[in-house]
């Protein structure tokens, strides 16, 4: 047993390929805890040794479940586990379901459990949007979008990530990352795509490029707000990650 750590529907679906006769398969859950407190951090180690379970101590494509601690309208703060673990689809229950799986000695279905929506977002059900998204097995959040991005860190309110790790976060969510700024005057054609989630006729149904910067003194003089690139902030990524949509420009 490995055990580490880190510090819908619409209509509900099972518990689709990790479930067993309608028990969910201990040997197919990967969990990641998401800045839990000591007790629940306990509870999780618990878990693990009662069915077996895998707890890993970053976020991989294997993980299942991201585990948070959540405030009492079931919701959370945005970590970078719970960023990927939106982008990708993954189960982000409140630690309501562990104490549930440790008193019925097996794993029970998360669903009842599920986090509504980040502090930011707090009734946008985005865990089980994207969720859904993944099992439908329906393109990523940033399928078709190219980003280039201007900053060795980007630093919000809410969050500081360095360029590599946001860089992970955009391509978890099928995004391309640019090594160089893009032309705005010369697109390759097998870059000029149209994003899968941007609303029709919004303004970001034909934009296929993106300049992402950091909100303070590195601000580019110059942003673009052309109909196939345009140059937006941190801020406005992780409002699209945190609400699982291509959100309207905002600058």
């Amino acid at each position: 047993m490995l055990v580490a750590l880190e510090g819908a529907p619409l209509q509900a679906l099972p518990s689709d390929r990790l479930a067993v006769s309608g028990v969910l398969d201990p040997s197919r859950v990967f969990i990641l805890a998401s800045e839990l407190d000591p007790k629940h951090l306990l509870e999780l180690q618990q878990l693990a040794q009662c069915v077996r379970i895998r707890i890993l101590r970053a976020y991989t494509n294997e993980v299942t479940h991201v585990v948070t601690n959540v405030a009492d309208n079931n919701t959370c703060s945005p970590s970078l586990a719970i960023l990927h673990g939106i982008l990708q689809g993954k189960w982000i229950v409140n630690t309501g379901w562990i104490t549930a799986c440790n008193k019925a000695g097996h794993l029970v279905d998360p669903l009842e459990y599920e986090v509504l929506g980040t502090s930011q977002f707090p009734n946008s059900k985005t865990p089980q949007s994207a969720r859904i998204n993944a099992q439908k097995l329906l393109p990523g959040l940033f399928n078709n979008c190219h980003m280039f991005l201007t900053e060795p860190s980007f630093v919000s309110a809410q969050l500081i990530l360095s360029k590599t790790e946001l860089a992970a976060l955009v391509r978890a969510g099928g995004g391309k990352i640019l090594s160089r700024e893009p032309d705005p005057e010369f697109i390759p054609a097998e870059e000029n795509l149209v994003p899968y989630h941007a609303p029709p006729g919004g303004s970001l149904s034909l934009c296929s490029h993106y300049i992402i910067y950091s909100c303070g003194p590195h601000v580019p003089q110059m942003k673009y707000n052309m109909r196939h690139i345009k140059t937006l902030s941190f801020d406005w990524l992780l409002e699209c990650i945190e609400t699982f949509s291509l959100v309207e420009p905002f600058y």
